[in-house]
């Protein structure tokens, strides 16, 4: 999603691990260490879960494809 800001230039948000990893920055330079290896962690975290759905998102494309495929198979033999 984009923001306009006053010179109607679109802004980019950052994403949710990008703002827990500023988070987690200024966290540590607050003194709380413990507090921001915490946040980091979830910030790595949610990358590896974003990461894991985009896999399976594409093995879910070519399955479907896959079915596709198959069922026009199944259709020419059956018009023969």
């Amino acid at each position: 999603m984009n923001i306009e800001n006053e010179n109607t230039q679109p802004a980019t948000r950052e994403t949710m691990p990008e703002y827990l990893d500023r988070l987690a920055a200024d966290q540590i330079e607050a003194g709380l260490a413990a507090t921001g290896a915490d946040i980091k962690a979830a910030a790595a975290e949610i990358r590896r879960l974003e990461n894991r759905v985009t896999a399976l998102q594409s093995g879910t494309d070519i399955a479907d494809q896959q079915l596709d495929n198959l069922s026009d198979a199944i259709l020419a033999v059956i018009s023969e």
